[in-house]
């Protein structure tokens, strides 16, 4: 600056010498203020842009610690990119859907020890629905994830040596690129040692990831398979291929399948020909046989695909008719046809369902990512339900919120409690807040979208959440009485050592206990149907059986021409059978669940009778018939 003022005065001293005029004062003052600027503006730009300045321009003294730092939040964020590739996109799964036993897949895959979340599935009321996440929730959740991890990052070593270390509170915003993952890190951290201090507020950290990439394939394959019903089809193509659907063979005994053996082989050939399917753009990609283009899907990826299933995941299979667990088809012999030509033929006809998972994993050598699809097969069909998305929190329902509503929350005895308060209408959801204590109402007014029949979500804190009706275009408020949840220990007495089924059915809510495995259950205030099914372990053989069975088939030679028949007789042979786990006791129970005994009970306590264990085919089916009628006793301690 004194150089600046010191040129200034020998320009004016060489313009006295040469004559000239000299600006005025008020010239004078200008130039003073533009140069007054121009410093201010030097000093303000040094410290924001020393704050943005990466290790290289900070102190060498205490560059370790910003080392340590940047490298401590990279490798958290590599950490969160593969818990969201193996949780198909998520951090922070939805919340699950139990399966049962007619549609057993649940909305969660327990795949390799991860709890993947399926990007379509079928709900345990046989509704088709999807729950898969837009790359902007993706972001979200890494950064909600990553402002957590990066408060753990460990400075002790640092502190120990004498580096004062201050920290200010992080705000992350997540950007998933093609072919990397970066993070916007705005947090001030100080570190000083001794008389050197350095300061920096914000950072980027970047990580060499195809996520982005590896997503926009996934969601390119999904789109594929709901629009072509890809997988579905190969399915549908197993099954006829690989079990007995429909067909007609020329016999006149009877043509007998064992269930089992036909479910193991379509199992099989599901599992082997899943595997086979391949993109052309696949690394592994070769046609060494013409008959193997059936597994080749047209569509280049760019990058490597494949499909899994495995026996071991959750299937259904139920197969129509099935008699004495036999499939068996009759021979057709008396219809005018058969008689004309003098044989026998049999037609044979069996319905199936068949709906199974299969893991869908885009990948190369260093990352992958994977997410779960159901296939499903209903009554020889592919299933023709419409998904229903899974309500989410990203959608246009919640860009349009114009009429306001009152929504006020109470427990069972009509004192307010604070809950978190979401509307759901046509499969979306949005957050609208939270229900606010004020003396004694607990209320919340404000906009909502406009529909008719939408429901208010009310969910709070050691309640169970309950959804009201309401159209929003025509109410103005709307009050919801929650009921209060309990968690109670379970004890079950009469069935020692037995694997035990409890069931717990309200109208409005349902949980399965297996026991002894499980000893927990959560229950609120009504009326609930507590049903029993305990197993022991049992030896039932069923040996090898010939039946003797005869049909009218027509006479040959001339008399068969003009309809003649004579009996024919056959052996029919039933394979061998052994039952090893088998239904020995329970019952059920209707129980009325007070609000009163489940605030002061703390274990529900069930005992039951047991039956005979079964050691032949008529005493298992007087069990079932026990079942029946049987009853249990059900109380709260």
């Amino acid at each position: 600056m004194f150089n600046k003022i010191y040129k200034y005065r020998n320009i004016r001293d060489n313009m006295y010498k040469r004559g000239l005029e000299m600006p005025n004062k008020r010239a004078q003052i200008t130039v003073f203020i533009i140069i007054a600027i121009i410093i201010v503006a030097s000093v303000v730009t040094y410290f924001v842009v020393r704050g943005k300045l990466g290790t290289s321009e900070i102190p060498k003294e205490l560059r370790p610690v910003f080392e340590y730092y940047d490298s401590c939040v990279q490798d958290n964020l590599k950490g969160a990119i593969n818990l969201a590739e193996s949780q198909a996109g998520y951090i922070y799964t939805p919340a699950f859907e139990r399966g049962n036993q007619v549609y057993p897949s649940s909305s969660q895959l327990n795949f390799m020890g991860f709890a993947v979340p399926y990007w379509s599935y079928i709900s345990i009321n046989g509704n088709v629905k999807e729950q898969v996440p837009e790359k902007s929730d993706i972001e979200n959740q890494i950064s909600t994830y990553m402002k957590g991890e990066v408060d753990r990052c460990d400075f002790s070593i640092f502190r120990n040596q004498g580096f004062a270390i201050q920290m200010g509170e992080a705000s992350i915003d997540t950007s998933i690129q093609d072919t990397s993952v970066e993070l916007g890190l705005k947090q001030s951290i100080s570190v000083s040692f001794g008389d050197v201090i350095s300061t920096r507020n914000e950072n980027k950290i970047s990580v060499n990831s195809k996520f982005g990439k590896f997503y926009n394939i996934a969601r390119k394959i999904y789109e594929k398979q709901k629009s072509e019903r890809l997988l579905d089809n190969y399915g549908l193509d197993n099954l006829h291929t690989y079990a007995p659907v429909d067909g007609v063979e020329i016999s006149c005994a009877p043509k007998i399948w064992n269930p089992k053996d036909v479910v193991s082989n379509l199992l099989q050939a599901t599992e082997d020909n899943t595997a086979a399917l391949k993109f052309i753009g696949n690394s592994d990609y070769k046609l060494t046989k013409k008959e193997n283009k059936y597994f080749v899907i047209d569509e280049n990826l760019g990058e490597n695909a494949r499909f899994m299933y495995s026996k071991d995941f959750p299937t259904k299979i139920e197969i129509w008719p099935v008699e004495d667990n036999i499939m068996m088809a009759e021979p057709e012999g008396q219809k005018s046809g058969a008689g004309l030509l003098g044989l026998c033929y049999v037609p044979y006809h069996f319905v199936y369902d068949f709906a199974y998972p299969v893991v869908i994993q885009v990948y190369d050598s260093q990352e992958m990512l994977q997410f779960p699809v159901v296939v499903s097969i209903e009554k020889n069909q592919i299933n023709p339900q419409e998904t229903e998305a899974v309500p989410g929190k990203d959608n246009t329902l919640c860009q349009y919120k114009n009429s306001e509503i009152a929504i006020s929350t109470y427990n069972s005895k009509l004192e307010p409690i604070s809950a978190n308060i979401s509307f759901r209408c046509l499969g979306m959801s949005c957050d609208i807040g939270e229900t606010i204590l004020s003396g004694k109402s607990a209320i919340l007014v404000d906009k909502f979208p406009e529909c008719v029949n939408g429901f208010v979500v009310a969910k709070a804190d050691g309640y169970k959440t309950t959804e009201e009706m309401i159209s929003t275009n025509e109410e103005i408020s709307k009050d919801i009485i929650m009921k209060k949840e309990y968690n109670l220990s379970l004890n079950v007495s009469g069935l020692e050592n037995d694997f035990i089924m409890i069931s717990f059915d309200s109208e409005d809510d349902s949980s399965t206990i297996l026991y002894p495995g499980q000893k927990e259950v959560k229950l609120s205030e009504g009326i609930y149907n507590v049903s029993i099914m305990s197993y022991r372990n049992s030896t039932i053989n069923f040996p090898a059986t010939t039946d003797k069975k005869c049909v009218q088939v027509p006479k040959s030679g001339l008399v068969g021409f003009f309809g003649a028949t004579e009996e024919k007789c056959y052996n029919l042979d039933i394979p061998s059978q052994t039952v090893s786990f088998a239904l020995s006791g329970g019952g059920i129970q209707e129980k009325y669940f007070t609000d009163s005994e489940l605030e002061k009970g703390k274990t529900v306590l069930i005992s039951a009778m047991r039956f005979k264990t079964p050691t032949s085919l008529q005493e298992l089916q007087d069990n079932y018939l026990k079942l029946e009628t049987a009853r249990i006793n059900v109380e709260v301690k």
